[in-house]
């Protein structure tokens, strides 16, 4: 599974836990979201079912500034 913009891991985190066989690659480029998520998957003992990527993901290549 794809979780595209995973903030949290709102569906990634459900759907690791109940899913065994499945590795959920979560992109999530926000720095402070993204140390909340991994905080999240770790207490969540899904670090082995989750693979988080520090990137964005877009149909076209470019720079963006990120808000929030």
């Amino acid at each position: 599974m794809i979780d595209v913009g995973a903030n949290v891991g709102i569906y990634a985190l459900p759907w690791a836990a109940t899913h065994a066989n499945v590795t959920v690659h979560c992109f999530e480029p926000n720095p402070s979201v993204r140390t909340r998520l991994a905080r999240n998957m770790a207490l969540n003992r899904l670090t082995a079912r989750l693979r988080l990527h520090y990137e964005a993901l877009s149909d076209r290549a470019g720079t963006a500034t990120l808000h929030g």
